[in-house]
């Protein structure tokens, strides 16, 4: 099939000695090897158009793939019918016809989902993501920036810089998109006004300050007339940059790929045969060679890399290739495109590996010594080690965060809100395991970047954890500040004044709105459709990550719903939390699930039954005080007198229930939530529940009343002071801490909150436990 060229009249502003030495780049004639070789060598530039409704979107990609003389005949053909049957230019071919295929989107001229063009030129190829305007649509536009290098950002002329303008903005710079090209459409609409031009580059300018984005370029053009989008426009005197293709096939992306921590997750064990055993998946990040000494995390194992494996590569010892596409440079210096060096194209996705075939008139190119991103390879070891996907390799002294909490902004793509319950699937490069979101730092008004402060519902608590912290920058908000373990109920502050989202925004005051972040304005701590926060996750397993903003490949993640296997969000990793923040809260802020009207046993019958009401004992006090001594004596008075009584433990619950927890503040809090859940659920069957636990938190012991039931929950605090808990400790643990083997040890190297008000206080109980026990036992007398 023919290119065809372009039957109407070009319009006057196009120059034709531009055409001419656009069309004679190349002058020497290339064989047909050659010419394949060369457009296999070309950089790929990934790239997304956004902004708002009617800016022009569709027809700026139309308009490029037009003039660029990359359309086919059939194409165009297609394209001047149906602009003529449901455009929306008038007696102008409407481009946007290119892009919007759907049904909806050509009755109502918009961009309804994300639409993906393909095409090369002399010196790149491109990947254009085209983006819906609307506000609804918003996940949409997250969707295609998420793998983008460069945004195009659009606005109308004619109506300046607006909220969508905005709103996609930080989105990009949420995604760490470290390009930005302002296209200001419709400039034929204002007769290319280089004031109109000069007004929203400043209004923008001002904007952008509060964001983290490097680089970002201005031109003005005319999508519709094809003013500066191949060629530069005569009736834009007054502007001295490139045309938008220009643009776009100079601008240097290879520094922003991330060259130095290796990071490589395995995504298949490629196993033909019981001679050859490979690791395959994409290279993340650095550079990864023969000979190099990798570890595996989880298991900290060494090995040394024997060979590495692309698709024109086999390896001597299987006899095996791995099928797919692409070539392989044999030149020995490591060189990257854009920088005056050239990156051999290795975008290879090995299956199933195919016997090698001989080619008397081809010969097999050497085996590659190193690989980068973003190639797919298969690698060997030197070593047998136990490999599988999920797992990632790294250099020794480079590795990766390795945490099961940490800091991420989070963009909500489901329609259904966040069940703060729900125990997502979360997808973190090759490697999936079980997350929840354990608090809500904030949300963010995207329309004016500041912070929505979130209560937990009912609880008259703030969910700020260590303090409101910039998205972009980290600085901390003064004024929004709660210490994690001493929360204190949401108060009015007359003195208090609200803060914008980043510290720069203070000299750009902007008026309260019902959504603006303030102390005043508490949102519920929950997320819907396109909503955007920073929340604190907790793994089930220990995830290998780097910041985000480090590395994109490595900080990135998505939470998938594990009923409906939908995309709930996706989520930009911040950094891990620190090792000493308590959990602000483990109250379950959705409204509870229950099956009560299922149960055909009602509590009166279990009463009448079983002669007791079900309650906890919650027993307190630091290590070696006598909680356990005191629990099981008390099991056993009771017992004897015919009650129905369940103890536990930390011994018993963590060598089961949690048993991938440690002993941090935070998973002490998680900890905890689970015994009082369990409590709940045994109480709720008319069952006693002794529970001996350290808990040294007096905020989280009183949200474990609130979980359990306040009219059911007995606080027992068994005082001792530390010379004598050393003394009763059979277990060794405070010679162990005071060694350095043991951390987060209450009363050691952590405090214990005494208990202000307990039900019963009990000093030396071990000393006079028979005493102790009938003074509680009484209470159920």
């Amino acid at each position: 099939m023919t290119k065809k060229q372009n039957k109407t009249t070009q319009p006057t502003t196009h120059n034709p000695q531009q055409r001419a030495q656009r069309a004679t780049r190349n002058p020497q004639p290339l064989n047909i090897e050659a010419f394949l070789q060369q457009d296999e060598d070309k950089d790929l530039l990934r790239l997304l158009t956004a902004g708002s409704v009617d800016d022009g979107k569709s027809t700026l990609i139309g308009r490029l793939l037009y003039d660029s003389k990359l359309l086919y005949e059939d194409h165009l053909s297609s394209l001047e019918r149906d602009s003529k049957r449901v455009g929306h230019a008038g007696e102008e071919i409407d481009y946007a016809l290119l892009l919007d295929g759907l049904k909806a989107e050509r009755e109502q001229g918009i961009t309804i989902d994300v639409a993906y063009r393909y095409f090369s030129t002399n010196k790149r190829k491109f990947i254009i993501a085209d983006t819906p305007g609307h506000e609804q649509y918003t996940r949409n536009m997250a969707t295609g920036a998420s793998t983008a290098n460069l945004a195009i950002i659009l606005i109308d002329a004619t109506q300046g810089v607006l909220t969508q303008t905005k709103r996609h903005t930080f989105i990009v710079s949420l995604l760490g998109i470290k390009h930005i090209v302002l296209a200001v459409n419709k400039m034929d609409l204002v007769d290319f006004s280089q004031e109109i031009f000069q007004n929203i580059v400043k209004d923008y300018k001002q904007f952008i300050t509060r964001l983290n984005i490097p680089d970002v370029h201005f031109i003005p053009l005319s999508a519709l007339k094809g003013d500066n989008v191949v060629d530069r426009s005569t009736r834009t005197p007054w502007y001295s940059g490139p045309p938008l293709l220009t643009y776009l096939e100079d601008i240097q992306i290879v520094s922003d790929r991330n060259f130095v921590d290796m990071r490589f997750p395995v995504q298949y064990v490629n196993r033909p045969h019981h001679d050859f055993r490979g690791y395959t998946g994409t290279v993340a990040s650095g550079v990864i060679r023969v000979g190099d000494t990798v570890m595996v995390l989880p298991s900290r194992k060494t090995s040394i890399v024997e060979s590495i494996i692309t698709a024109d590569n086999y390896d001597n010892r299987s006899g095996f290739r791995v099928p797919g596409s692409g070539s392989w440079d044999a030149g020995s210096e490591f060189r990257v495109s854009g920088s005056g060096m050239q990156v051999p194209s290795l975008d290879v996705k090995p299956g199933n590996p195919q016997p090698a075939t001989h080619n008397s008139e081809r010969s097999e190119p050497p085996q590659p010594q190193y690989a980068f991103p973003p190639q797919s390879i298969t690698i060997t070891l030197k070593d047998e080690i136990d490999i599988s996907r999920g797992d990632m390799l790294v250099h020794p002294n480079n590795l990766p965060r390795t945490d099961r909490r940490f800091e991420a902004m989070l963009i909500w793509m489901d329609e259904t809100p966040m069940d703060p319950t729900t125990s997502f699937i979360i997808k973190h490069t090759t490697h999936s395991t079980k997350a929840r979101i354990d608090d809500i730092r904030y949300l963010v008004d995207v329309n004016t970047l500041r912070k929505i402060e979130t209560v937990v519902p009912g609880s008259g608590f703030r969910v700020s954890g260590s303090g409101m912290q910039d998205a972009g920058s980290g600085s901390r908000v003064p004024g929004w500040d709660v210490h994690p373990g001493n929360p204190q109920p949401t108060t009015h502050n007359s003195e208090r004044s609200e803060q914008p989202a980043t510290t720069s925004a203070a000299s750009n005051p902007q008026p309260a709105t019902a959504s603006t972040a303030s102390p005043r304005n508490p949102q519920p701590a929950t997320f819907k459709l396109n909503n955007i926060g920073r929340v604190v996750i907790t793994t089930s397993r220990p995830l290998y990550y780097d910041p985000y903003e480090k590395n994109r490949q490595t900080g990135a993640f998505i939470l998938i719903d594990p009923i409906t296997h939908n995309t709930s969000a996706v989520g930009m990793i911040i950094d891990r939390i620190a090792a000493d923040e308590p959990g602000t809260t483990i109250i379950p802020n959705g409204e509870r699930k229950s099956r009560e009207e299922r149960r055909e046993v009602s509590l009166d019958e279990r009463v009448s039954v079983m002669g007791q009401r079900g309650r906890t004992l919650w027993i307190t006090g630091l290590h070696g005080s006598g909680k356990v001594e005191l629990a099981y004596r008390l099991e056993r008075e009771l017992f004897d007198r015919g009650k129905t009584v369940v103890v536990l433990d930390g011994l018993s619950v963590r060598s089961g229930l949690s048993r991938e927890l440690d002993f941090t503040p935070a998973d002490r809090a998680e900890h905890l939530r689970r015994v009082a859940e369990t409590a709940r659920i045994l109480n709720d069957h008319n069952i006693i529940v002794i529970a001996a636990f350290i808990s040294p938190r007096r905020m989280i012991r009183r949200q474990v009343a609130e979980i359990i039931g306040k009219d059911r929950f007995l606080e027992i605090y068994t005082e001792a002071d530390l010379d004598t808990c050393k003394h009763q400790d059979r277990s060794k643990l405070y010679e162990k801490a005071e060694k350095g083997l043991v951390k987060n040890l209450p009363g050691v190297d952590t405090s214990y909150d005494e208990p202000e008000r307990p039900d019963f206080r009990f000093t030396n109980v071990i000393e006079k436990l028979d005493k102790a026990v009938k003074k509680i036992v009484a209470r159920f007398e």
